[in-house]
């Protein structure tokens, strides 16, 4: 009896270690059954096109859109991509795309997608290429294209409302003085002057911006960068090359009511001739 033990206890032992083994083999098949291997993407471009010396927009083909955590394109002057700047989508999804910008002009860029996929890869795409137009060069009288930037800080900004309208010309009988119209769309008009040599408008501080109904005049009071302190005049910077006209910071000012409408600056862009 005592070596029929001796024979029992071990292939007990035996079957239970294997009862164990093809559980814990189960377990991990049905584990694994729960999660579908995600297949590695492949991206490619569709287009890149410049639609102005210093923009394009390029469109890009995903598949596995399931395993795309990011897309997007990496621009460079080097067809090699030694150095290059990166465009985020903002959409990930089979058909994608993304303006590129701060370009410059008479110049060609490589341009290539890639996508960071959700397994902690990143694939990118054959190349494609595609060179800017040259810059427009413009005087400073014109009609320009508006947009306003509301200021938390000295160095956080936001756009404002959509854009809008401004117009610069001569004040009559003068090449210097100048009338500004409609900056912050308010439909005033503010009084400066013009410096051929450092492509600057000095506009004096106060100058009225908008009429608010029952209040009196929204006005544009001057302050230097840093917002830390008021000052006479709200400088404007004109690039004929491109025809960008950028203001100094201003404060929009309801002096009847002591209320602020928040500190801002204005970006405009000249219009060409066929758009004005």
């Amino acid at each position: 009896m005592k070596k029929l033990f001796k024979y029992v206890i071990p292939c007990v032992a035996i079957a239970l270690s294997l009862t164990s083994c093809s559980d814990t083999m189960d377990d991990k098949a049905a584990i694994d059954a729960k999660y579908e291997k995600l297949e590695i993407p492949t991206i490619a471009v569709s287009s890149a096109i410049a639609g102005s010396y210093s923009e394009a927009v390029a469109t890009g083909a995903l598949s596995a859109v399931d395993n795309a955590q990011e897309v997007g394109f990496q621009v460079s002057t080097d067809e090699s991509f030694a150095t290059y700047a990166s465009f985020v989508s903002e959409e990930v999804a089979a058909e994608f795309t993304a303006k590129l910008t701060n370009l410059t002009e008479k110049t060609t860029y490589y341009v290539r997608p890639y996508v960071f996929t959700k397994t902690g890869q990143t694939v990118c795409g054959e190349a494609t290429s595609f060179t800017t137009p040259g810059a427009p060069y413009f005087d400073i009288i014109g009609t320009y294209t508006a947009v306003d930037y509301e200021h938390s800080s000295a160095v956080d900004f936001d756009q404002s409302g959509d854009s809008y309208t401004v117009t610069v010309s001569y004040a009559d009988g003068s090449d210097t003085e100048v009338e500004i119209f409609n900056l912050w769309g308010g439909g005033e008009t503010l009084v400066g002057v013009y410096d051929a040599a450092t492509s600057t408008i000095t506009v004096p501080t106060g100058q009225n911006l908008y009429y608010y109904d029952g209040y009196g005049y929204v006005t544009a009071r001057a302050v230097n960068d840093n917002i830390t302190n008021y000052q006479d005049n709200i400088i404007f910077k004109f690039t004929p090359l491109g025809g960008m006209m950028v203001t100094g910071i201003y404060q929009c000012y309801l002096a009847a009511a002591s209320y602020s409408f928040g500190f801002m600056h204005t970006s405009m862009v000249h219009n060409s001739e066929n758009d004005e």
